[in-house]
């Protein structure tokens, strides 16, 4: 009798056997019970680190072995699948986006079910902050006797300038500005006297961070 080739349920079947002209036959059932199912992930980890504003990770792949259908989910926004379902074997790619992802330590679960059977594979993204870096001014003094001090204006536009983004006693003739993400910057300087009054804007310079 060969299972293998059974089907899954009853099979039915007759043996006859003849001997001196007598005949005599016997039914025979066979039950074959399906397979459990089964169903695997791996691996049971994904790691990502990205840096802020740069371009993402890649993508990684998750291997599935099943003998069944099957589903997949995931539990954060900055996290996509390739797919939510499937069948028997198959593969998933999980992909990150880092602009929904938070600066530091970002942790989410992908939950693959099938079967009855669950499983879960741990994902870890670290964000760091973008590089920065730094811009140092000088200009020449300003001479009148009633100066009070200097003020400095940054933009990424050209002429786009709002409040000052810092006020220097009138002794000192150099600003640094620091943390800055890459871009382009123009920077104007005022003078102010002890009155209030402030001198129009410096020629525009400008100067970019990569």
């Amino acid at each position: 009798m060969l299972v293998a080739s059974a089907a899954v349920g009853p099979n039915q079947a007759t043996i006859t056997v003849t001997s001196g002209g007598v005949t005599r036959t016997a039914a025979v059932t066979l039950t074959v019970t399906p397979p459990l199912p089964t169903l695997t992930a791996a691996p049971s980890s994904l790691t990502y680190t990205a840096t802020k504003g740069a371009a993402d990770p890649a993508a990684q792949t998750i291997n599935i072995s099943a003998n069944g259908a099957w589903t997949v989910s995931d539990n954060a926004s900055w996290l996509s699948l390739s797919r939510a379902s499937g069948s028997n074997d198959g593969t998933i790619t999980a992909s990150v986006n880092t602009e929904t992802a938070t600066l530091g330590s970002n942790s989410a679960t992908i939950t693959v079910m099938g079967g009855g059977i669950t499983r879960t594979i741990n994902i870890a993204l670290t964000l760091n902050p973008q590089a920065s870096s730094s811009i140092t001014l000088t200009w020449n003094a300003n001479t009148e006797k009633d100066l009070a001090g200097y003020k400095v204006y940054r933009a990424t536009s050209s002429g786009a300038y709002g409040a000052p983004i810092a006020a220097i006693p009138s002794n000192t003739t150099s600003y640094t500005a620091t943390g800055l993400p890459k871009a382009t910057y123009f920077f104007v300087i005022t003078a102010y006297d002890i009155a209030g009054n402030e001198s129009a804007y410096s020629n525009e310079v400008s100067t970019s961070v990569y």
